[in-house]
């Protein structure tokens, strides 16, 4: 997870402090990574000039097409995305290939998320099983996976506790599920700190708010039904839900500060924590460019970026984009990625490592 722009600041200011003491820092630089499936590529774009896309070639090919890769988790330089029912590692910055795992999930995987130590979290539309591996152990070390209620589709990490969004039958309601789950006779248990979600279900994401509290993105049934749900990570109660999300929404981001967005077929929706209200909602979403959304992020500065499908064919090959928002919410740029953009991400480098301009 990514500190706040006022934590950054502070930890700068303690560095600095520090620094005759330490030795110098190394200055990092902001990026967003975009993976496309189609080139077996990565598009890198530094947040703090993002007028071009830098493409990073991926050094394997798995010819899996569109619907091969859609799960994408970075720490730092290191990368992990899916491919059908395995996830491959790599290094951000060269494309180059590390380890592979192979979980045999024919479903394919809906999510990957890193630990603060590293270990890589994998949900499975397969059932509901959340499986684990070490990427900096080569051959990608797995450790034992744990079982909860619902199907996984996302995680979500709050009070040191990671969680798992996971989505029931669309209208009986999902579960924001700890993964600290058992199996008994094969029966997925729940444990007490997990959440039952109002319906109408279908549970797609979450994001952690600047007031602790985790936002639930429930996509409903497809009827412009979606829902917010509001969770309090302590008591683990939801405590409201929302509407006004619209239509099949599946991505969602926080600004860290007051916004939280959320992208679904009418454009983007924002809520904003302080007020309590939905600023944007469905009938007044901010408009989106041409193109599905495949992905949403933020980085440090409270600028937003939508990521925008392509035709995900070789011909005619149709560019997708990624959308810069300022922090006012206006769009200022229109960036080609490739010709089908999948996930979405943001991470820190190491500017010594930056060398996309040579």
């Amino acid at each position: 997870m990514r500190l706040g722009r006022w934590a950054l600041l502070a930890v700068g200011i303690a560095a600095a402090a520090c620094a005759s003491t330490i030795g110098p820092v190394v200055p990092s630089i902001q990026v967003l990574v975009v993976l496309d499936s189609l080139d077996d590529a990565l598009f890198i774009i530094p947040v703090d000039s993002p007028d071009v896309a830098h493409k990073v070639e991926l050094d394997y090919n798995h010819n899996i097409g569109f619907f091969g890769k859609h799960a994408l988790a970075l720490r730092g330089t290191i990368g992990v995305a899916s491919h059908g029912g395995s996830v491959v590692s790599f290094d951000v910055v060269s494309g180059l290939h590390t380890c592979d795992q192979e979980f045999t999930l024919s479903g394919g995987i809906a999510s990957l998320a890193f630990s603060d130590a590293g270990v890589v979290s994998v949900a499975s539309y397969d059932n509901h099983t959340i499986n684990y591996f070490d990427p900096a152990n080569v051959p990608c070390t797995r450790q034992t996976p744990v079982f909860i209620r619902g199907v996984p589709r996302a995680f979500v990490s709050a009070r040191s506790i990671l969680y798992a969004v996971a989505g029931n039958n669309v209208n009986a309601g999902s579960w924001l599920s700890s993964t600290s789950g058992q199996l008994n006779d094969n029966i997925p248990l729940q444990p007490a700190d997990s959440t039952p979600l109002s319906p109408p279900g279908n549970a797609q994401t979450a994001v952690v708010g600047s007031d602790g509290l985790i936002y639930v993105i429930n996509a409903g049934t497809g009827a412009s039904n979606a829902r917010l749900s509001q969770v309090n990570p302590v008591d683990h109660t939801e405590l409201s839900v929302i509407s006004g999300f619209g239509t099949r929404p599946q991505f969602i981001a926080t600004d860290g500060v007051d916004r939280i967005f959320v992208a679904a077929l009418e454009g983007m929706v924002v809520y904003n924590i302080r007020t309590n209200r939905v600023e944007r909602d469905a009938q007044s979403a901010i408009l989106l460019a041409a193109g599905t959304p495949r992905g949403l992020a933020t980085d440090d500065f409270g600028r937003v970026y939508a990521l925008l499908s392509g035709s995900c064919v070789s011909v005619p090959a149709t560019p997708g984009h990624v959308q810069v928002f300022g922090a006012d919410l206006v769009s200022t740029k229109l960036i080609a990625v490739g010709r089908c953009p999948v996930a979405i991400g943001v991470t820190d480098i190491p500017a010594t490592l930056y060398h996309f301009d040579n």
